[in-house]
């Protein structure tokens, strides 16, 4: 791997990194960290391009489209999630799916959804256990089509501490407790819930998803401040200087 991205310490090195999906074209389902975490297309989500080139496209009226990977993709049991994202179609009744990860190390569930909520649209945050009543915490907004949001949830398994932020900033969380069912296999699920009870498809999104990472540990608020604005060494230019985070690096 080479490249101009690999001049600096950046996510990309960080050792937390279990998974990084940059859906470039030809390329739409491959994991660039060396873990092998490869996603399959469920219902042709195709390539498309719109936010830092190539995207995964749910399409303008998604019903059934997906991608996963059944993995837990080597987290233990803390973990973050980061995704940029840009609404394709506002969502006009019930919920997007944005991101859904399942550990069957401690039966904990994490969701992104985008909520309709009567009109006052909302990011909802959850981080429940499997087969136990949600614990979530919500963000109000109206994401509409043209702005492109970084969203980014984090679950420390030690404390129950669940953290949403929204372009470094954060904006909900709550506390929860405890472990869930691990009877079901991990799953990582983008544009969807991959319901882990029945394998239903549901909540799926009308949107372009580009980079996301899944890191093993909780990225600290001053990380993602960082991250967001590219002021520190180790997450140097991740978010928003396309000349070094496009550079070719397989």
């Amino acid at each position: 791997m080479a490249g101009e991205l690999f001049r600096y310490p950046t996510l990309y090195n960080d050792s937390r990194v279990r998974a990084y999906y940059r859906f470039n074209a030809g390329a739409l389902l491959k994991d660039s960290t060396a873990n092998g975490y490869d996603l399959t297309n469920g219902n042709s989500v195709a390539e498309g391009f719109g936010i830092w080139g190539g995207v995964a496209d749910f399409s303008n009226s998604n019903t059934n489209k997906y991608l996963r990977v059944a993995s837990n993709l080597g987290v233990t049991n803390s973990v973050s999630v980061v995704l940029r994202v840009k609404l394709l179609t506002e969502v006009a009744s019930g919920s997007y799916t944005f991101c859904q990860f399942y550990n069957a190390n401690n039966g904990r569930h994490i969701r992104i959804y985008y909520d309709y909520n009567s009109g006052t649209r909302r990011i909802r945050f959850v981080s429940d256990r499997a087969d136990i009543a949600g614990v979530e915490c919500t963000y109000n907004i109206t994401l509409g089509t043209s702005g492109i949001y970084t969203v980014i949830l984090t679950f420390d398994n030690s404390t129950g501490a669940t953290i949403g932020y929204l372009d470094g900033s954060s904006v909900a969380n709550v506390t929860v407790s405890g472990n869930g069912s691990t009877a079901y296999s991990s799953v990582l699920t983008l544009g969807a819930v991959y319901n882990i009870a029945n394998s239903a498809i549901e909540n799926p999104a009308s949107c372009l998803i580009d980079d996301t990472w899944v890191l093993n540990g909780v990225l600290t608020p001053t990380e993602i401040t960082n991250f967001q604005s590219f002021t520190a060494p180790n997450w140097k230019n991740m978010l928003t200087n396309q000349s070094i985070h496009r550079s070719n690096y397989y």
